[in-house]
């Protein structure tokens, strides 16, 4: 088994390898922090996880990458080489979003033994406006254990929304929830409208992406970027030159 996962729609990028036997897996992994720049950088880290694992690209049975929302150039970056590296290796593609990966996440950080808790994921949209979405965490019960699930067991309570700074206490109130889950908890606890709530923090990684339930993947064809909104950058309409066939 050799699983590859890929993040750089976030803060940076970051890769990893799981590699192995069932009985003996090893990850391995890079993270580079940085805002621009990771179509260069990814490659260089991801090359030093082969080299480091003695693996080689051939050898890939899944890739696993993040599709958003995040930065509009990371996120095309990232799906771009797993694309690449899947079309080349013959591996099955799968993406998933950054909200559901750091919803998972947390999930299974957290122990809950009765009743279920209902939390909202955010991300820093920019422009005042932040990425949301609610989940609920449902308690292990006799049924679930029984199914053979393992690991968090968490349930989408809507779609990833794009929320405004004002908006964000109805998004609450929508799922009657407190909590909130994010990589930047400065940014909630330092404003005065959001300060209201309890924040947990919380940084997804590569890595994370293998101990994902399957059922929240998209494969194949279906791997796309999520955006949520329009790019800032806008086509020169008055600048444009008019084509001539000769």
């Amino acid at each position: 088994m050799t699983d590859l996962g890929i993040d750089t729609a976030g803060a940076g990028c970051s890769v990893g390898l799981r590699f192995g036997v069932s009985d003996d897996l090893r990850v391995v992994a890079r993270f580079e922090r940085a805002e621009r720049g990771q179509s260069e950088r990814v490659m260089v880290l991801l090359q030093e996880l082969i080299d480091e694992a003695g693996v080689d690209y051939r050898s890939l049975k899944r890739i696993i990458c993040t599709i958003g929302p995040g930065s509009f150039t990371g996120v095309r970056v990232g799906i771009a080489l797993a694309k690449g590296l899947a079309l080349a290796s013959g591996a099955p593609l799968y993406g998933v979003s950054n909200l559901v990966l750091m919803g998972h996440k947390y999930a299974r950080s957290v122990e809950i033994t009765s009743s279920d808790m209902v939390f909202a994921v955010y991300l820093n949209a920019g422009r005042g406006a932040f990425y949301m979405q609610a989940f609920a965490h449902k308690s292990f019960d006799d049924n679930i254990k029984r199914d053979g699930m393992t690991g968090a067991h968490i349930n989408m309570l809507c779609p990833p929304e794009l929320v405004e700074r004002e908006n964000v206490l109805d998004f609450m109130a929508r799922f009657n929830t407190e909590q909130l889950v994010g990589s930047d908890k400065d940014l909630i606890e330092s404003d005065q409208l959001l300060s209201r709530y309890s924040v947990d923090e919380i940084e997804i990684l590569a890595q994370d992406l293998f101990s994902l339930d399957e059922r929240f993947l998209e494969q194949g064809q279906n791997v796309s970027a999520l955006y949520l909104r329009a790019p800032d950058a806008k086509p020169q309409q008055g600048k444009m030159l008019e084509r001539r066939c000769s």
